[in-house]
């Protein structure tokens, strides 16, 4: 947790809500913590890195979000699935190609299950994902369909059939 402090007076901006069984949580949209060095990011335990990773991945500045989003190995529990799906809404795009290289990294069961039990979180995320491509984008990739945002959009949309079709999740 001392990893996680804030300075003073520095709160998270803008938390948004997830649902997980079993109790809810919120995601901020930035976070102002002070980053721990690779030596102490080594002293945790595996599931206090990915605890830590994903806080991270909120930071204010881009090249840590990366950094940290870079450093999770596998996306399989709804809280790191969480984060990355939040993640995925940045408007840097050397992240959004991050991710969708590390698509197969997720586990498509809990991916499309969080999704599907989570619509405002996701339809939240589209619509930035969509803003971001329209302000910043729209001129490198004039259709939607060839933006990485718009192919990450698509995988998590197989990812949302593909657990409906089969009741998993």
């Amino acid at each position: 947790m001392s990893l996680l402090d804030l300075p003073a007076g520095i709160a998270p901006k803008f938390p948004f809500p997830a649902i997980s069984a079993p109790e809810p949580f919120t995601i901020p949209e930035r976070v102002y913590s002070p980053v721990p060095s690779r030596l102490r990011m080594a002293s945790l335990t595996d599931s206090e890195s990915s605890i830590t990773a994903c806080w991270f991945t909120r930071h204010h500045d881009g090249f840590v979000r990366e950094r940290f989003f870079g450093s999770l190995t596998t996306f399989d529990s709804v809280w790191t699935v969480a984060y990355a799906v939040a993640l995925s809404s940045d408007y840097v795009i050397e992240i959004i190609r991050s991710i969708w290289e590390r698509r197969s990294l997720f586990d498509v069961s809990i991916l499309g299950g969080f999704l599907r039990d989570n619509p405002l979180f996701y339809r939240r995320t589209r619509s930035k994902i969509i803003s971001y491509w329209n302000c910043y984008y729209r001129h490198s990739f004039p259709r939607f369909t060839d933006y990485t945002g718009g192919h990450i959009l698509n995988f998590f949309d197989e990812c949302i059939s593909n657990t409906q079709s089969t009741g998993s999740a």
